[in-house]
């Protein structure tokens, strides 16, 4: 499915994985590249990731992924912009 929707022109990884988990229904599409996803890689590591690199992120979810993407996506960590101080206290 994946690899069907990029083929279109204007559509890449992340969107084939909005359509796949939140159109489809597909758990197997993991949103890659998604910004949520980006800041928690970057809270983890402390540097800032290319796109690609969310993917492994979620990848040991295996047929998983993209629900296991979904629910990271409504992490804390998903909504904090790089450089904004963080509330401990929250």
């Amino acid at each position: 499915m994946t690899a069907r929707v990029t083929r279109e022109p204007w559509l890449g990884p992340w969107s084939a994985g909005v359509i796949g988990t939140y159109g489809l229904g597909r758990f197997d599409c993991p949103v890659v590249g998604d910004l949520g996803l980006m800041r928690i890689v970057a809270a983890e590591t402390g540097r800032w990731l290319e796109p690609e690199d969310t993917r492994a992120l979620v990848e040991h979810y295996g047929e998983w992924a993209g629900l296991a993407s979904a629910y990271l996506l409504m992490h804390p960590l998903a909504r904090v912009k790089q450089g904004a101080p963080r509330d401990r206290a929250a």
